[in-house]
């Protein structure tokens, strides 16, 4: 297993591209920022690693290592021995059909013999990305198949405009994108974690639609929010929600983060990033800079722990563009924490997104918000 990572600034590679990398079980993980990658510079990549797959999304900042950069294209070249790679991309339609595109992806990869991991890029405006992950999960599950799933939702600019995703030599809007890895020698985990704390007592939802938190505990969802907040924090909102997602128990797992989108100040209803399920659980959450880097660092352990320790491993991070916003500098730190657990010559890419992918210690896979998620990937050979 080889692996190398070249970024691209101002339409031109930085150093050579890995050329002799080129194979039918070569992956390619291309991450941009919107409009930093060109459709003539996605062709001629392809043009030159014709057997590879190549796949990606747009960005809210790119990671490559230890280190976020805005102002380039980050390409990662891992070249698998004995894993076969499978890509492929999916329409979303007009209407989204977030349970028709989780479908089609587990009828496309669940039946593939030893397929072991599925990692998926998604849109983010049209596409449910919880009832997207579900139905994968619950479909797989359905077929007998064992493969772990894990990804993000791409990212968007500060005017969070369309997302994009890349499929082998083509940029586009409204698509899916799905890698599966398979074979006996491949080593593959994932983790996520969070690191807010709750903040006062649990409550329940007591009515909602979809993703629109009407009321908590009887009342208006927004009356019981500002009381939390207190006066100054409300006066800053939307703004200062950022500070204070939403932790909601789903399918039986605690603590799943939804981050706040926006709120009516008139029906006293409140928007958030996915679905807040009438009935649930829910505490709000407040952040500890050391705790949300303690959870990333938690994560990463629990991810090495089923791979070699003495091998280099490609590690793939989504993250929370809301992490990037509170965590700001601080960012940084998280990721050099993260990169130093890693064995020696390991490779870090990845992503800040709208949603990330990933199961929590001991529980299912399950999207989240304002969550670090990690993938790590090795191979067992002779």
């Amino acid at each position: 297993m080889q692996i190398q990572s070249v970024r691209m600034k101002n339409k031109t590679w930085l150093s050579p591209l890995p050329t002799s990398l080129d194979s039918e079980n070569t992956l390619i993980l291309c991450f941009a920022r919107p409009g930093f990658f060109a459709q003539p510079q996605l062709k001629s990549l392809k043009s030159q690693f014709p057997k590879s797959q190549v796949v990606g999304c747009s960005t809210a900042g790119n990671i490559a290592g230890d280190a976020i950069e805005d102002d380039v294209v980050v390409a990662t070249f891992c070249q698998f021995e004995a894993t076969q790679v499978v890509c492929r991309d999916f329409s979303v339609g007009a209407g989204g059909a977030s349970v028709a595109t989780g479908l089609a992806i587990a009828s496309e990869f669940g039946r593939i013999p030893d397929v072991k991991h599925i990692f998926i890029l998604s849109e983010d405006l049209k596409i449910n990305g919880a009832s997207l992950v579900r139905t994968v999960a619950d479909e797989l599950k359905r077929l007998g198949s064992t493969a772990s799933v894990s990804g993000g939702m791409a990212g968007t600019g500060p005017d969070f405009g369309l997302s994009e995703t890349v499929f082998q030599d083509t940029i586009a809007a409204q698509r899916v994108v799905a890698v599966a890895l398979a074979g006996a020698q491949l080593q593959v985990t994932s983790a996520a974690g969070a690191g807010w704390d709750r903040f006062g007592p649990q409550r329940m939802i007591t009515k909602s639609q979809g993703n629109l938190l009407l009321e908590i505990d009887g009342r208006p969802a927004l009356d019981l929010y500002s009381e939390y907040l207190g006066p100054e924090l409300t006066k800053s909102l939307p703004g200062s929600a950022i500070l204070f997602p939403l932790a909601v128990e789903i399918d039986g797992m605690p603590d799943v983060i939804r981050s706040v989108l926006g709120m009516d100040f008139q029906t006293k209803a409140m928007a958030f990033a996915a679905e807040v399920p009438e009935g649930a659980k829910a505490f709000i959450m407040k952040c500890s800079f050391e705790k949300l880097i303690t959870a990333a660092k938690i994560a990463a352990q629990e991810a090495l722990r089923g791979q070699p320790q003495d091998k280099p491993l490609l590690a793939v991070v989504v993250s929370c563009v809301g992490r990037r916003i509170v965590l700001g500098e601080k960012c940084e730190d998280e990721l050099e924490i993260v990169r130093s657990i890693l064995p020696k010559h390991s490779t870090m890419c990845g992503f800040y997104s709208n949603g990330e992918v990933s199961a929590l210690p001991h529980q299912g896979v399950q999207y989240h918000n304002e969550t670090f998620s990690l993938t790590l990937l090795s191979e067992k050979l002779p």
